[in-house]
C-alpha cells in the first residue's frame, strides 16, 4: 500500500513537472524557430500572395465580362491589400500564440529537425513564393503531379496530421464572417452574424472536396523536389508534441492576423463604397450607360 501511495505521489509530481515547470521560450530561441521553420519568410509573402489572388480575379472577370474593376478601383483595392495584410501585424499574432503553446525545450528540440538536410529541404520547398507563374506551372502539370500516388498519399497523412483543410475552411469561414460584419456592422447597431455564418459554413463543407483536392495539389507540387525519405522523416518530425504544439500556434495566430486584416480591409471597403455611393448621389442627374455591371464599388 504504501509503494503504490509513493508511486502515485511520484507520478503526480511528474505531471506537474511536465505541465508547470518548462521554461519560457526565449526571444532569441522564438526568432530562430520563426526563421528555421520558414514561418518569419511565408508571412512575408503573404501580401503578395494575396494581390496574385486579386490579379488572377481581375483577369478572369473582365474575361468573363463579370465585375470587371476599372484602373482606379483595382488600384485602390491594392492599396487596401497592402495596407490591411502587413506582415509585422501577422507575425505579432503568431509570436504570441507561439509564447502561449511552445517552451524553449520544444524550441531547442525542434532545432534539431529544422538545422538538418532533410529539414532544410522541406524548408526551402515551403518557401517557394507563390506567385502566378507558380500556379500556371501547378496547373498545367496538375494531372501528372496527382498521378504520384506515393507523394499524393504523404500529403493525405500530412493533412490529416495538421488538418490543414480544416484550417482553410475555418480561415475561409472567419474571413467571410469578418468581411461581413466590418461591411453590415458600419450600417450601426450589433450585427447578427448566426444566419450569415451557418450559410458560409455550409457552402464551405459542400465545396470541402474541390478544397482538399486543391490543397493536396499545391502540397504536391510543392514538394514535388523532395524525396520519399525525407517526406517520412518530416512526417514523423510533425507528430512528436513540440511540433504539434508549435503548428497548433501558428494555425491559430495565422487565423486571428488574417482576420484582422480582413475586418481592417473590409471597414475601408465599406468607406470606399460610401464615398462611391455619394459621388453618383451627387451626380444623380445624369444618366447611367446602359447595361453598366455592378462593381465592387458600385451602387
Amino acid at each position: 500500500m504504501k509503494k503504490t501511495v509513493l508511486t502515485a505521489i511520484a507520478l503526480i509530481f511528474t505531471m506537474l513537472s511536465d505541465a508547470g515547470l518548462a521554461s519560457e521560450i526565449t526571444d532569441a530561441s522564438l526568432n530562430r524557430l520563426m526563421t528555421l521553420s520558414g514561418t518569419a519568410k511565408q508571412v512575408a509573402q503573404l501580401p503578395a500572395e494575396v494581390q496574385t489572388g486579386l490579379d488572377q480575379a481581375s483577369q478572369q472577370n473582365s474575361a468573363d465580362n463579370q465585375f470587371p474593376m476599372s484602373a482606379a478601383e483595382y488600384e485602390a483595392l491594392s492599396k487596401l491589400i497592402a495596407d490591411s495584410f502587413q506582415p509585422a501585424m501577422l507575425m505579432q499574432a503568431l509570436e504570441q500564440e507561439t509564447r502561449n503553446a511552445v517552451s524553449e525545450e520544444d524550441a531547442q528540440a525542434m532545432f534539431t529537425w529544422y538545422t538538418s538536410e532533410e529539414g532544410k529541404r522541406i524548408t526551402v520547398a515551403e518557401e517557394s513564393v507563390q506567385d502566378a507563374a507558380f500556379f500556371q506551372e501547378m496547373a498545367s502539370s496538375a494531372e501528372t503531379l496527382l498521378a504520384d500516388k506515393a507523394r499524393v498519399q504523404f500529403v493525405r497523412d500530412m493533412d490529416e496530421q495538421l488538418q490543414m483543410t480544416d484550417m482553410m475552411i475555418n480561415l475561409q469561414e472567419s474571413m467571410a464572417v469578418a468581411m461581413y460584419m466590418a461591411l453590415v456592422g458600419n450600417a450601426g447597431g450589433e450585427v447578427d452574424t448566426a444566419e450569415f455564418r451557418k450559410n458560409v459554413a455550409a457552402g464551405l463543407q459542400d465545396a470541402r472536396p474541390e478544397i482538399e483536392k486543391s490543397m493536396t495539389l499545391n502540397y504536391v507540387y510543392l514538394y514535388r523536389g523532395v524525396d520519399a525519405p525525407t517526406m517520412q522523416k518530416y512526417l514523423s518530425f510533425l507528430k512528436t508534441p513540440g511540433a504539434k504544439r508549435f503548428s497548433k500556434s501558428v494555425e491559430k495566430g495565422l487565423s486571428m492576423g488574417v482576420k484582422q486584416a480582413t475586418s481592417t480591409m473590409a471597414t475601408s471597403l465599406a468607406q470606399l463604397a460610401r464615398k462611391k455611393a455619394g459621388q453618383q448621389h451627387a451626380t444623380s442627374g445624369q444618366k447611367r450607360p446602359p447595361n453598366m455591371p455592378a462593381a465592387p464599388f458600385r451602387e
